[in-house]
């Protein structure tokens, strides 16, 4: 009898809690998927990331931010020190849709997670691609990426050609402040 009671006080509390506060589904959808995946990329939770990332790609697969979480899975990847998957999602991203708006992220991101991996060529040449990306075009990039390259070349073992790269580059951009510092710094080494 005992037994019979406990089981009805639990079916009874059962049914008031589902008739007064019946508990709203939460609904997953690409956007959710992303915001989960920027909140573990935030609090250093790569891996996991990741993960959302690719169950945003599986469950949405002609989600509008297709692109948006293929260049955010590659930037887990590389901030969680997984440079060949980094580098192999930017590469596929750049090539699929060398018009996108992440295409030139992408590349440098390639070139950043070759050198990332003492891939030096291979490195230099994702950097090559960035270079002649139409959204070099900003002043700012170019500096950065005319720096980026005499780093490279200075990693790779020729600082030579990375002072004469950023030479190169002063003679037709002499305001450039960031390459003028890295040809005082190679000057120096």
């Amino acid at each position: 009898m005992k037994n019979y009671r406990c089981l009805a006080l639990a079916a009874l509390i059962a049914f008031v809690l589902g008739v007064i506060s019946p508990a709203k589904a939460l609904e997953i959808t690409d956007e959710t998927q992303l915001q989960l995946a920027r909140g573990f990329i935030d609090q250093g939770e790569y891996y996991r990331a990741v993960t959302e990332l690719k169950r945003l790609a599986i469950l949405f697969p002609k989600s509008q931010h297709l692109e948006r979480a293929t260049y955010a899975e590659a930037l887990a990847n590389y901030l969680g020190e997984e440079y060949e998957r980094a580098a192999q999602l930017a590469f596929g991203l750049a090539r699929d849709n060398p018009a996108g708006e992440r295409a030139f992220a992408a590349s440098y991101l390639q070139s950043l997670a070759y050198w990332k991996s003492k891939q030096h060529k291979m490195a230099l040449g994702a950097l090559s691609v960035v270079e002649a990306s139409p959204a070099a075009g900003a002043a700012y990039k170019i500096e950065k990426i005319a720096c980026t390259k005499a780093v490279y070349l200075m990693e790779a073992g020729h600082p030579n050609a990375g002072l004469v790269a950023l030479e190169s580059y002063l003679e037709v951009n002499p305001d450039a402040a960031s390459a003028r510092a890295g040809v005082a710094a190679l000057k120096k080494f």
